[in-house]
């Protein structure tokens, strides 16, 4: 999994709705309107974050008559994960973080991080670098 993907899928769960999804479908595959009793959104609603999800790779759908069931979809999640505790690896960072969420929950600032700190031992993770798209010029609205 890239970067790309990495950030597209926290885009995806950047919304309470499916984070609460996939606690919901943690354990086991479930039908639309199964889901849909657990919220106070409408069908619709419901539907445009399933489509979401699923375009990500998130989510499998499987349909059985007029019922469409979803399930995570566990290799997409494995990998994205598995980015994840690579990045909150304490190798990963030249610095502890256990001990800067601590000093946060202090209010002592973290020391800012040297440009001549040598790095870490990284993980294996495509590098954002020779990825990165070219930055957009930012649009004027209009009304």
């Amino acid at each position: 999994m890239n970067v790309n993907e990495v950030s597209e899928l926290c885009k995806v769960l950047s919304d309470p709705h499916r984070i609460r999804i996939l606690q919901l479908l943690v354990d086991s595959e479930k039908c639309a309107s199964e889901l849909l009793e657990e919220f106070t959104i409408s069908q619709p609603t419901l539907s445009h974050h399933m489509k979401t999800m699923t375009d990500s790779g998130l989510l499998q759908e499987k349909k059985t008559g007029k019922r469409t069931y979803y399930s995570i979809d566990r290799r997409t999640w494995d990998e994205f994960m598995l980015v994840l505790d690579t990045i909150s690896s304490k190798d990963y960072w030249p610095w502890d973080p256990a001990q800067v969420l601590k000093e946060a929950a202090a209010g002592t600032p973290a020391p800012a991080v040297s440009k001549k700190d040598p790095p870490s031992a990284a993980p294996a993770v495509k590098s954002a670098a020779s990825e990165k798209p070219a930055a957009k010029t930012p649009r004027k609205r209009t009304k």
